[in-house]
């Protein structure tokens, strides 16, 4: 597992902490440093957002099961977290992050969203 930081520091046990001293750049600079910190060997990563609690983890195992080299999760029709890219992909991310690309939609309707608390403690 990787995690990114950007303006703060962080410190969290057990996880590869990977610094973007680009972050300001925008979302995409900061999922590009932590894909550029992956082994060479990973072919397919899913990206979970730090935010989404509620994410229920049979999402992350549907999305890195999906053959689209770009995939989404989507709640009735609402596309969400996580995604999934290909390595392929990797370096085509744009500063302002994946929301600007249309990926293939996979639905997992039948599970709890991530839900999102932007709430900083």
């Amino acid at each position: 597992m990787v995690v990114v930081e950007g303006a703060h520091a962080l410190s969290a046990p057990d996880v590869r902490v990977v610094p973007c001293a680009d972050w300001q750049r925008g979302p995409g600079a900061s999922l590009r440093c932590g894909l550029a910190a992956l082994d060479d060997g990973v072919a397919r990563a899913v990206i979970v957002l730090a935010d989404g609690p509620e994410l229920d983890p049979r999402a992350v195992d549907r999305l890195a099961a999906h053959p689209a080299p770009f995939a989404a999760a989507s709640y009735d029709g609402t596309r969400d977290h996580p995604v999934a890219l290909v390595r392929s992909v990797f370096a085509d991310i744009p500063d302002e992050g994946l929301r600007v690309r249309e990926p293939v939609l996979v639905d997992c309707s039948d599970l709890r969203p991530p839900g999102d608390v932007d709430v900083r403690d």
